[in-house]
């Protein structure tokens, strides 16, 4: 804040994109809200916190570690507004910190126009990357909370693998992996989904499971978030083969995403770029024709950050320049998809970035699991 000139940050999160755009909130205050939430973060003087709910007010002052909490009304803007005249910032400079994600400069419009038209002799801007930069890098505290998360995540995969058999529902497999965890942690998500190997219909796990039961010969695809109190998570994707070995078909699919998975491990170290790890990621889905359905490499923290890499002719993914340092954390999860998109696999985790290369954090073990 000293050095980009600004009296006061307006920190934004909401609920969306499973919570994850509520990380700087939680970063700051360790405060999680289930609608939407502000702070007002000031260079001189305590922050409050903004809470959308009134009767969520007195949790609130139970989870943050901000004394001034307080609810933000019916026109949180005009909360806002009031904070800032409080603290004497009305001819300030003030910087708005958006939901973070790919669109870092999220911030209701309704909201905006009621802060900066209330305070005329202020100036406003962007300043999204100011907490980005921050929570890129893991201190020696957080990195504590994420390998909580990380053994809870192991703990849900392993209630997965003990549990798939012929007969179970999709739903039925959701609510073992849930359970598994939920007296340690708290729930963040999973994607799960099924299909036969032989007629297969899915390129990816689902975000909403179904009723389908599961059957021999099927291929169960995953993706698994468990988090601690603090809301650090581990990350870990998986294919179980039910009842037969895996197919040719879905043996190459593996192979070839367990090669990615390896060589963009070997890559990551400080002073690695982007064009490093699309170098390694891509042949081998390009070269076969295939393509992926979700990024290669992302940043994990309280929830998804920057990078956010694919391969180099998947336009669904920004592949922006970066250059990753020690003490970040990301996700390498290689998901080939089969020309005809009806196959696919989801495999990797939750690695660590340190001075010597890439550590891996999850000791459950990199392979094609089969019950």
């Amino acid at each position: 804040m000293f050095f980009r000139g600004l009296d006061c940050l307006v920190v934004y999160g909401s609920s969306a994109h499973t919570d994850s755009n509520q990380a700087n909130i939680r970063y700051l205050s360790g405060y999680i809200d289930q609608i939407q939430s502000y702070i007002v973060f000031p260079y001189d003087g305590e922050p409050t916190l903004f809470v959308d709910l009134y009767p969520h007010v007195p949790d609130a002052h139970l989870m943050s570690h901000i004394d001034d909490v307080r609810w933000g009304t019916e026109d949180k803007g005009n909360a806002v507004v009031e904070c800032i005249q409080e603290l004497g910032y009305t001819d300030g400079q003030i910087g708005f910190v958006g939901a973070p994600g790919p669109s870092t400069t999220e911030l209701p419009a309704n909201h905006y126009r009621t802060i900066t038209q209330s305070l005329p002799e202020c100036e406003f801007t962007f300043v999204s990357d100011l907490m980005d930069r921050i929570r890129l890098k893991k201190s020696d505290e957080e990195l504590d909370a994420i390998k909580e998360g990380v053994e809870l995540t192991d703990k849900a995969m392993r209630a997965l693998q003990d549990t798939a058999k012929p007969g179970i529902t999709e739903r039925e497999l959701k609510a073992e992996i849930m359970s598994s965890y939920i007296a340690e942690g708290e729930y963040f998500f999973q994607l799960l989904g099924s299909t036969s190997m032989t007629d297969p219909d899915m390129p990816y796990p689902w975000e909403h499971q179904s009723n389908r039961s599961i059957q021999n010969g099927d291929v169960i695809l995953t993706e698994i978030s468990a988090r601690n109190s603090q809301g650090y998570s581990g990350q870990i994707l998986r294919g179980i083969a039910v009842g037969s070995e895996p197919t040719d078909h879905y043996q190459e699919l593996y192979d070839v995403g367990e090669q990615i998975f390896y060589d963009v491990l070997d890559v990551l170290e400080p002073g690695a770029t982007t064009q490093d790890v699309l170098e390694v990621a891509s042949p081998p889905i390009e070269d076969r024709g295939w393509t992926i359905h979700a990024p290669i490499i992302h940043g994990w923290g309280l929830g998804i950050q920057r990078p956010l890499i694919g391969s180099r002719n998947e336009g669904g993914f920004p592949n922006a320049p970066f250059e990753f340092e020690a003490g970040q954390t990301v996700v390498v999860e290689p998901n080939p998809v089969a020309a005809d998109e009806m196959s696919g696999m989801f495999l990797g985790e939750y690695v660590h970035i340190t001075n010597s290369g890439a550590e891996r954090l999850h000791d459950y073990p990199m392979e094609f699991i089969q019950v």
